[in-house]
């Protein structure tokens, strides 16, 4: 991973002005983004190398593959933001594609992530 070569005071002096220009990218309210702004200086380097990482095994594993959610017995149910360009859902494996959605799901789409989470939970 690319985040691996960079030191973590680097790292850690892009969080805010990344945070900021992903937050006008994503269209979100002035709130949202310093919620966005707040995570993201909370945020460690270890924490961005770790899940980069695992955001890349997982976009790299099939269906199928020994340990996958499937095989374990547990039902998995997969709500994605059709319109997600920082990982996009380029197997289509989403059980639902939320319109018009992008990464920042939870922000932008709140009341339908909790209506799907509400019905997911009811079936």
């Amino acid at each position: 991973m690319l985040t691996s070569y960079v030191p973590g005071f680097v790292q850690r002096a892009m969080f805010e002005p990344y945070a900021r220009w992903f937050a006008k990218r994503e269209q979100l309210s002035p709130e949202h983004t310093e919620l966005l702004v707040a995570m993201a200086k909370d945020n460690a380097p270890t924490f961005l190398q770790w899940s980069s990482g695992a955001c890349a095994n997982w976009l790299g594993e099939p269906r199928g593959v020994a340990n996958a959610p499937g095989e374990t017995g547990v039902k998995v149910l997969h709500l994605h933001g059709e319109c997600d360009r920082v990982i996009p859902d380029v197997r289509k494996q989403a059980t639902t594609t939320l319109a018009g959605a992008g990464h920042l799901i939870t922000f932008t789409h709140a009341d339908a992530v909790t209506a799907w989470l509400r019905d997911a939970m009811e079936r």
